[in-house]
Order: structure tokens, then C-alpha cells, then sequence
């Protein structure tokens, strides 16, 4: 049996794509169908939409996607992400999934392990990390999730537009994770190991920490050239998902 993460799928719905579906959704109902063979647990470290507005938006247009993770027959746990932070109890509800607070220690073969979407962790960008203060805060959801569906679509749309706008401006060092927030996170947390998304960089990263020599692993945006975290037994190993969907 293995236990898998993934993350930064960024999934849109048909009507964000000319009327077709999205190809990632077709992805990821093959790894599901694929997983299904062997997983004791699905972890997705954040950013499974490319938006989610509430779930009374979210629901319908994405009910393919939500149909596949009800109908696993292992455990689902979900991380919001900065892209679909507004995830929520209906969302679990219709998905069977938990969600999970970031960051999340699990166990995981037997070895206790730190979970995180890994925004938090990207200090030097200074502009997003203001940002996401606002969007974190209790009464910002309150006020966005009580307008129209459209009014909440249009300025989602505008933030994406800014966002974009400004990344563009950005080295991609800046939007990478600090070092000295890694080890602050797992010197607080009293863990080794360290599994997260967000940044569209994967691979492993080992870091010095108090308790001892850590292992940070990124999983990869399916936007892009996917990598996937799939731990077993004998340990924990990135693979490509177009490699692993051909197995």
C-alpha cells in the first residue's frame, strides 16, 4: 500500500475552457483510477481549482471532479490553497474529503511528517504575503462569500489579473520558499520531513535544523510537468505523473 500526494492541479471548469473540458480533469480521473489499485490515503496539498468562490459557485461546474473523489474508496484530505482557500464544508460534504489545517503533521508509514501548501513559507515576497493577511481574515470571507456568485467571479477574475501582473515583475527566487522560514516551521513543529506545493519548483531540499537533518519535498504543478509524492514502505519517491500513468 502507498500513501500519495499531489497538489497545484489548478483545475478549471468546462465553461473556463471554450465549452471543453479540462484536460487536467481527464488526469486526474486516470491517477485516480490509477492509485485506486494500491492508495491508503490521497493527500492534495492545496490549489486543487484554479478558483473557488464558495461552494454554493464551485459545486456544480466542477461535479465530475467531485463525483471521482467521493466515489475512492480510501481517505481523501484536502489543504486549501491560495487559489481555492474558500474550500468549505459543503465541498467536503459532496467530496467525502477532510480537510486539513496548514500546516497538518500526519503519520505517514510510520513516520511522523509536516504537511503544508506552502505559501506561508515564501517570506521574501513581501506584496503576496500582504495579500494573503487579508484574504486569511474572517471578516474578508464573510464580506466576499455574502455578494452575487457574479460580483464574487469578477473580482476573482481581477485579483487573478494583478496577481499574474505581478509575478511577471518577480524573479522566481523571491516567490520560492525561504530557507529560514522551513526551518522555523519544522523546528516549531519538532519534524523532519516537510511535504508542499505552491511553488511549481519540485523536488527535494534537505535543510539543518535543531533536532537533526531534514527533508523537504515539493510536489509539482499538473499545469506543468507534474511530479507526484508516492510513499510506501521503503520510503517516499517523486515520480512524474506521465511516467506514472503508464504504468
Amino acid at each position: 500500500m502507498a500513501t500519495y500526494f499531489i497538489g497545484d492541479l489548478h483545475l478549471s471548469p468546462p465553461s473556463a475552457s471554450a465549452g471543453s473540458p479540462d484536460p487536467v480533469i481527464a488526469q486526474f480521473e486516470q491517477f485516480c483510477s490509477a492509485c485506486a489499485t494500491d492508495a491508503d490515503a490521497l493527500y492534495i496539498l492545496g490549489d486543487l481549482f484554479e478558483v473557488w468562490i464558495g461552494d454554493d459557485a464551485g459545486l456544480g461546474p466542477y461535479h465530475t471532479v467531485i463525483d471521482t473523489l467521493n466515489n475512492l474508496t480510501f481517505p481523501v484530505f484536502v489543504l486549501h490553497g491560495n487559489r481555492d482557500f474558500l474550500l468549505d464544508k459543503a465541498f467536503c460534504q459532496a467530496s467525502d474529503a477532510q480537510r486539513l489545517a496548514d500546516p497538518a503533521p500526519i503519520t505517514c508509514a510510520g513516520q511522523k511528517i509536516l504537511l503544508s501548501h506552502g505559501d506561508q513559507l515564501c517570506t521574501d515576497d513581501v506584496d503576496y504575503q500582504r495579500g494573503r493577511a487579508l484574504f486569511m481574515q474572517a471578516e474578508w470571507r464573510s464580506n466576499f462569500l455574502s455578494q452575487s456568485i457574479e460580483l464574487r467571479a469578477q473580482q476573482a477574475a481581477a485579483l487573478r489579473d494583478q496577481s499574474a501582473s505581478a509575478s511577471s515583475k518577480k524573479s522566481v527566487e523571491i516567490m520560492d520558499v525561504n530557507d529560514d522560514a522551513v526551518v522555523t516551521l519544522l523546528e516549531q513543529s519538532q519534524l523532519l520531513t516537510l511535504v508542499h506545493g505552491h511553488t511549481h519548483r519540485p523536488g527535494r531540499h534537505e535543510h539543518a535544523t535543531q533536532q537533526g537533518q531534514a527533508t523537504r519535498w515539493v510536489v509539482g504543478s499538473w499545469q506543468e510537468d507534474a511530479e507526484i509524492l508516492r510513499w510506501d514502505d521503503s520510503g517516499p519517491q517523486l515520480i512524474k505523473l506521465a511516467d506514472y500513468l503508464k504504468q
